[in-house]
C-alpha cells in the first residue's frame, strides 16, 4: 500500500510529502491575455455591478424610485443653500446653483469609484481566496457601478438646469469626453487603492479621508469662479480639479481651454496606466494578505 492510501480506520496514512507556500513573485501575468479575460467576462462586470446596486436599495418600486428621490433631495439642499440662505438672483446666481447642483452629482461618481473600488479586493476576499479569474475585473466592476449610480442623477438634473435658465451651448458636445477622463482617473485610483487596501486594512480607513480632502479640494461643493489665481495654482495638484473646473465652465454655457482638456487627459493617463501595473504586479500576492 502507498504511503498516501487510508489506514483500515479511515485515517490518511503519514506522508512525507511536505506542502510549502511561498510569497509569489512580483511579476506580470501576460498583459494581452489578462485583458482579453476581464473583457470575456465583461457579463460577469455587469451583473455583479447590477446585483450591488439593488442590494443597495430595493428591488420594489419604492426602492427603484429612490434612486431618483435622492439626487433631487441633494439638489434641494444645495439649492436652498445657494439661493435661499446665500440669496440674490439673476443669471450669476443661477450659474452658481447649477455649477455646484452638477458638480456634486459627478463627484458622486468619483467618490462611489474610490470609496467601493479602493476596497474591492478586501470586500470580496472570499471569491478572490476561492476562484480563479482576473482580479482587476473587481475594481472595474465598482467603477462601473458607480457610472450606473450616477446616471440617475443627472436625469434629474437636466429639468433642473432647464428650469434654472441654465445656459445651454454647444460646449455640451464635449460633456461625453469629461466623463471619459474622469472614468480613467476613476480607474486608475480604484486600481491603486485597492492595490493597497490588500497589503493593509487600514487604508481602507484612510479612504475615507482622502475622499474628504478631494471634496474640498476640488471645485465641487463652490463654484470655481471664486477662486483666487493663487488658491487656483496651489490647488493644481489635484487630478480632478483641472477635470472639474472645465466641467463647470461648460454647464455655465463656457468653452474649456484645451489646457484644461489636456491637464485631464494626462493625469488619467498616468493614473491609469500607474494603477493597472502596481495591480497587476501585485495582483498574485493579494491572498497571501487577505
Amino acid at each position: 500500500m502507498s504511503a498516501q492510501a487510508a489506514s483500515p480506520s479511515g485515517e490518511r496514512a503519514y506522508s512525507d510529502v511536505v506542502q510549502v507556500f511561498e510569497p509569489n513573485a512580483l511579476t506580470f501575468p501576460p498583459v494581452g491575455r489578462y485583458f482579453a479575460d476581464v473583457l470575456d467576462r465583461r457579463a460577469f462586470i455587469k451583473e455583479l455591478a447590477t446585483a450591488e446596486v439593488r442590494g443597495q436599495r430595493s428591488t420594489t418600486f419604492l426602492g427603484e424610485l429612490w434612486s431618483l428621490v435622492d439626487p433631487l433631495f441633494q439638489a434641494a439642499i444645495y439649492w436652498f443653500l445657494f439661493s435661499v440662505i446665500r440669496g440674490g438672483s439673476g443669471g450669476r446666481s443661477s450659474d452658481f446653483v447649477t455649477a455646484i447642483i452638477s458638480s456634486v452629482f459627478l463627484f458622486n461618481f468619483t467618490r462611489i469609484s474610490l470609496n467601493d473600488g479602493g476596497r474591492a479586493i478586501v470586500r470580496n476576499k472570499g471569491l478572490v481566496l476561492n476562484a480563479i479569474f482576473p482580479r482587476g475585473l473587481l475594481p472595474v466592476a465598482e467603477v462601473y457601478k458607480g457610472w450606473r449610480s450616477t446616471v440617475p442623477a443627472f436625469i434629474v438634473y437636466i429639468p433642473i438646469h432647464l428650469l434654472l435658465g441654465g445656459a445651454i451651448t454647444s460646449a455640451f458636445l464635449i460633456l461625453p469626453l469629461i466623463v471619459v477622463l474622469l472614468t480613467l482617473i476613476n480607474l486608475g485610483l480604484a486600481f491603486l487603492f485597492a492595490t493597497a487596501t490588500a497589503y493593509s486594512k487600514d487604508v481602507s480607513q484612510l479612504l475615507n479621508y482622502v475622499l474628504r480632502i478631494l471634496m474640498f479640494a476640488t471645485p465641487v461643493v463652490y463654484p470655481v469662479s471664486l477662486l483666487s489665481p493663487t488658491i487656483r495654482s496651489v490647488l493644481a495638484w489635484n487630478p480632478l480639479f483641472a477635470l472639474f473646473t472645465a466641467f463647470q465652465q461648460i454647464i455655465t454655457g463656457e468653452v474649456p481651454s484645451a489646457g484644461l482638456l489636456l491637464q485631464s487627459a494626462l493625469w488619467g493617463v498616468v493614473l491609469l496606466v500607474s494603477g493597472v501595473w502596481v495591480f497587476l504586479r501585485h495582483e498574485r500576492s493579494f491572498g497571501l494578505y487577505l
